[in-house]
């Protein structure tokens, strides 16, 4: 993104420790390709929860648009994690994803708190667990569609109109 998109983008985080934030998290990006689903991840250590974690992955998830965003957020104090989480995706089902965690909230946006787990520990079960869980992505040829008969090319013009066809197809049978 340009700079001058990035500050437009960045003025909504409230405050300096937010932007510090989004800063860590975009260094710490990890992209992987989990059962077809581009996704992205980020695990963070702070020393305890602070206020507008939710804002600042939203804001990543704004800036870098994965498929999937988790971030985990390892808080020394308690220890406990929290994993939040984004999607853009009707088939990535955050809100069943995050169950297991003790999580919830809606389809395409998601959190949990994990306690008694730091947050390098949390990122790789959440990994395994995706790895294990994510349905496979569908894929192009899946979405396809194949024509219930090719036309051949002498075809003409009220042929082709009838069947909603513009053009002539450039395919002929072998």
């Amino acid at each position: 993104a340009s700079l001058q998109v990035l500050d437009r983008l960045l003025k909504s985080l409230r405050d300096e420790q937010q932007v510090d934030l989004f800063h860590r998290m975009i260094h710490s990006l990890a992209h992987r390709e989990i059962n077809g689903h581009l996704v992205q991840l980020c695990s963070i250590d702070l020393e305890d929860q602070v206020p507008g974690l939710a804002a600042v992955v939203e804001k990543l998830f704004e800036i870098e648009e994965p498929e999937a965003l988790f971030a985990v957020f390892g808080f020394r104090k308690g220890p406990r994690s929290l994993i939040v989480a984004r999607t853009s995706s009707d088939s990535v089902l955050l809100n069943k994803l995050l169950e297991p965690f003790g999580g919830g909230g809606h389809a395409q946006a998601a959190s949990a708190l994990v306690k008694g787990q730091c947050g390098a520990v949390v990122s790789q079960m959440l990994v395994r667990y995706l790895e294990q869980t994510l349905s496979p992505a569908v894929t192009a040829a899946e979405l396809m569609s194949r024509p219930d008969g090719l036309l051949p090319r002498a075809t003409d013009a009220a042929a082709r109109s009838s069947r909603g066809l513009r053009s002539r197809p450039s395919v002929s049978r072998p």
